[in-house]
């Protein structure tokens, strides 16, 4: 088999304007696989409400269809992708594992006029495409127990998701076709093999040469295949300045809304650096409470605070009880963790429950402090 090639093609003139995530945990990992290209971008919390980017900007959509029905799944990706007309490029991050909205999503962009490639590889997890198949490492993906808590037993192939769904089969791309150089025809559904970043690469050139030709196209992968458009695409033509943070203090809410292991330790590491005080207050979800309700109390403790959101449904939740509805990152001090500025001002920084080490709420704090304090820090570290 061909080996694939380690050198990204050259950029092309088509540029990566809008990303469609199904939940702002994706969105958020989107925006900083973004981000650390150097590419600014903002984080959109209504689909419906989506007007073209700004100049310099990719858009990042998270439309929060992960866990709703599949018929509310298909209105809000064809809400969220509308307005994208004519030859076009649009990029839908689902989750690496195959969980949520997946045939829902891909029968929206298919019923949009898109035609759909799927490269779901996550290379940097282990999580690759064979012979259609996904895999977690060695394993098949349907023999480990990662999706023990969903109603569905998980797919021995990416096609299980799919058959059915159109008149005709699905298109399988093995590794080798796509590394010898397979060029996207008239399928209206392809699922690509993938085993690394270069193999991402790959499908995302295929998909933007035939936009360049005059197609509309939807790539359907992981945050990985982000990073492979942005890294094969060029950025939209600038015209914004970055983002500003007022200087100046502001208290720091912190809602943890999730019982992992990991935002346990954290929670403990954050009351033993001594950082809850009259500045800095933490709240915790009840294992009984609605995560609506503790959004609630979130409004309720500093309306105007700071925030850092552990737990992608506690994120939404809060965001959308204060009313919050776009977010422009200013930084990813770790994977998956972003820290953006609101319209009114306000720093919000993202983190999937079990994301991060024992220290990291506690260095997101010290984060947000040194932001409001005009402290240099580096855009992909904290201090």
């Amino acid at each position: 088999m061909p080996a694939p090639s380690t050198v990204p093609p050259a950029p092309t003139s088509t540029a990566l304007r809008r990303v469609v995530a199904d939940d702002l945990s994706g969105a958020a990992e989107v925006a900083g696989t973004l981000l650390a290209r150097g590419r600014d971008c903002e984080v959109v919390l209504d689909g419906r409400a989506v007007t073209p980017a700004h100049d310099g900007l990719t858009t990042v959509v998270d439309t929060d269809h992960r866990a709703v029905d599949p018929a509310s799944a298909r209105s809000a990706v064809r809400a969220a992708s509308a307005a994208a007309a004519g030859p076009t490029l649009v990029v839908v991050k689902l989750d690496s594992l195959w969980r949520g909205n997946v045939t829902a999503t891909v029968e929206a962009l298919h019923d949009s006029g898109f035609q759909v490639v799927v490269a779901g590889a996550l290379p940097s997890l282990g999580r690759t495409v064979r012979e259609g198949r996904p895999f977690v490492g060695d394993v098949p993906l349907a023999d480990t127990a990662l999706w023990a808590l969903e109603p569905h037993p998980a797919p021995r192939a990416v096609a299980d998701l799919l058959d059915g769904l159109l008149d005709g089969p699905v298109s399988t791309v093995p590794l080798a076709v796509l590394r010898a150089g397979w060029a996207l025809g008239g399928q209206e559904l392809s699922v690509l093999d993938g085993e690394t970043d270069a193999d991402l690469r790959a499908a995302a050139t295929v998909a933007v040469d035939a936009v360049v030709s005059g197609r509309r196209v939807a790539l359907v992968g992981s945050a990985a295949l982000v990073a492979a458009v942005a890294d094969t695409t060029s950025a939209p033509p600038s015209g914004t300045s970055a983002p500003a943070v007022a200087l100046g203090h502001r208290p720091v809410v912190l809602a943890v809304g999730s019982g992992s292991a990991a935002a346990t330790a954290q929670t403990a590491h954050l009351r033993a650096a001594a950082l809850v005080d009259e500045h800095t207050h933490l709240l915790t979800i009840d294992p009984a409470e609605p995560v609506a309700d503790l959004a609630r109390r979130v409004g309720r403790t500093h309306p105007a605070a700071d925030l850092v959101l552990t737990g992608g449904q506690t994120a939404r939740a809060v965001l959308d009880h204060l009313g919050v509805r776009r977010l422009r990152p200013v930084a990813q001090p770790e994977h998956g963790i972003v820290v953006s500025l609101t319209d009114d001002g306000r720093l919000v920084a993202t983190k999937p429950g079990s994301f991060g080490q024992d220290p990291t709420l506690t260095d997101l704090v010290r984060l947000l402090r040194a932001l409001r304090s005009g402290v240099p820090t580096a855009p992909q570290e904290i201090p």
